[in-house]
């Protein structure tokens, strides 16, 4: 059974070779077939989601996704993912939000991994009803009573 996810991926050539990214993008391009057919090769909406390739780093990012292992898509991300981390000169960083409050997950490999954190990382904020807030002082509260 799975569950909807916002999930986000990155993989990048270390030192930024162009000859080891076009490697990287070739295999990507070859394990990762069906899911890249899947969310639009090259292609970004105006929200955001997609995937695309720039300056020795791949990335996608799609919102709404239905997790699960032996979903197509999932098990060419699957490929993606272990292919890259075999490489060598590489280093990659997975990012998925599920649907429960603690049901994040954060994965790195290689060398300069957490670099990647510049281009995607999980933000937390808290939403409240702003209404409230500032509308009385403590001072004004004493003198209505």
């Amino acid at each position: 059974m799975g569950y909807w996810s916002e999930v986000c991926g990155v993989i990048a050539v270390d030192d930024r070779d162009p000859e080891k990214f076009k490697e990287l993008i070739d295999n990507i391009q070859r394990v990762g077939e069906v899911f890249l057919n899947e969310i639009g090769e090259g292609f970004f909406d105006l929200l955001g989601e997609g995937v695309g390739w720039k300056d020795g780093v791949f990335m996608f990012h799609v919102e709404d996704w239905k997790w699960y292992d032996d979903s197509p898509p999932v098990m060419g991300w699957n490929a993606i993912w272990d292919m890259a981390n075999a490489m060598g000169g590489v280093s990659g960083m997975f990012i998925r939000i599920g649907e429960g409050l603690e049901d994040n997950v954060v994965e790195y490999f290689g060398r300069d991994c957490y670099r990647l954190e510049d281009y995607a990382r999980i933000s937390r904020s808290i939403v409240f009803d702003d209404s409230i807030i500032g509308t009385k002082t403590t001072e004004e509260i004493s003198n209505e009573t």
